[in-house]
C-alpha cells in the first residue's frame, strides 16, 4: 500500500469516527405538548398598553392588525411547542420571511418577544425598559399584531410575540 492509500484510508477513519461521535452524541429534540391558548383579552391589552405608550409621547396609535396577530401567534407558539427562544426560528426564518410566507406584505418590520412574565401590564412594562424593544415600540410603524400562548409546562408561562409594520 503506497502513501496516498494509507492517507486516504486515515482520513477516511478519521470521517468515520467523527460520524460515529456525533451520532451518539446528538440528542434527539424533546417534543414539548401543544401551548395552549392565552386568556382572550391579552393581546388586544398587550396592543391597548403599546398604544397608551405611544400616545403619552405624542406618537400616532398603531391600528390592530389580525394578519399580524397570527403570524405572531405562530411564532410564540412554534417557540414554545420546540422549546426555543428567539427572533429566528429552528427554519432560519426571521421576522420579515415568516410575515411574507403567510402573505403578509410589508417594507418595515418588527418584532419584541418574550417569555415568562405574567401579564400583558408587566410584559410591556419590561419592553419598554430594553432600548431596542422600547423602539420597536416607539418606532415609525403603522400596525401591530401580538401573539400570546401558554406552554403546556404545567405552569401555564406565557410566550409572548409583538410585531409591527408600516
Amino acid at each position: 500500500m503506497n502513501s496516498q492509500q494509507k492517507l486516504g484510508l486515515f482520513i477516511g477513519g478519521i470521517i468515520l469516527f467523527i460520524l460515529v461521535l456525533f451520532a451518539f452524541n446528538s440528542k434527539p429534540r424533546r417534543k414539548l405538548p401543544p401551548s395552549q391558548p392565552a386568556p382572550g383579552n391579552w393581546e388586544s391589552q398587550v396592543a391597548q398598553l403599546t398604544n397608551n405608550e405611544r400616545q403619552s409621547r405624542g406618537l400616532s396609535t398603531l391600528t390592530f392588525d389580525a394578519k399580524l396577530s397570527e403570524i405572531a401567534r405562530l411564532h410564540s407558539a412554534d417557540m414554545s411547542q420546540n422549546d426555543f427562544f428567539d427572533h429566528t426560528n429552528l427554519r432560519g426564518e426571521s421576522p420579515g420571511d415568516r410575515a411574507t410566507k403567510k402573505g403578509y406584505g410589508w417594507g418595515l418590520i418588527g418584532e419584541n418577544i418574550a417569555a415568562g412574565q405574567p401579564t400583558p401590564e408587566v410584559v410591556v412594562r419590561g419592553w419598554m425598559n430594553s432600548p431596542g424593544h422600547r423602539q420597536n415600540i416607539l418606532g415609525k410603524y403603522r400596525r401591530i399584531g401580538v401573539g400570546v400562548v401558554r406552554k403546556a409546562d404545567g405552569q401555564g408561562t406565557p410566550v409572548w410575540t409583538q410585531m409591527f409594520s408600516d
